[in-house]
């Protein structure tokens, strides 16, 4: 009786954390361009994506890291040290995962996918690749202009 009642619960569970959720968008993962950019596939075809919510620190030396630099005062090698600790802090993450899932909100200017990459942990649970590098201090919290921030 009691493992009835155990699969119960864990089935409504498992079913329960599908009911209401936004379907995620399964992809192939190809390889991480910086702390907040990966590259995947889907149908044969090869897409950019931009991990939402979030803004690291640039990995090269260009406008953008001078740009960083003076805001954080700091230098500007410090601002691609941090940035390529970024990019490997996401490739560590992912690790040997072929399989990501997304949660795509747009496209940007440059024609990235705007999106939430989801990693499978353990069974079904779900890590948000936006929400881990966002906690490992190199990345700063970001919303698009002209986008609906969530609720």
């Amino acid at each position: 009786m009691k493992t009835k009642l155990l699969l119960c619960f864990f089935s409504l569970l498992f079913i329960s954390q599908y009911a209401f959720c936004t379907p995620l968008l399964p992809v192939d993962f190809e390889y991480v361009v910086d702390g907040d950019t990966i590259q995947v596939n889907s149908n044969k075809s090869s897409y950019r994506v931009r991990l939402y919510g979030i803004d690291c620190f640039e990995a090269k030396q260009n406008n953008r890291s001078a740009k960083q630099a003076k805001y954080f005062n700091i230098t500007e090698d410090q601002v691609v040290c941090k940035g390529i600790k970024a990019r490997e802090i996401l490739k560590d993450k992912i690790g040997q995962q072929q399989k990501l899932f997304l949660k795509v909100y747009s496209v940007d200017h440059y024609g990235r996918m705007i999106a939430e990459p989801y990693i499978t942990d353990f069974l079904f649970f779900k890590t948000n690749l936006s929400k881990y590098m966002n906690k490992s201090g190199l990345c700063s919290t970001y919303v698009w202009k002209g986008m609906k921030t969530k609720n």
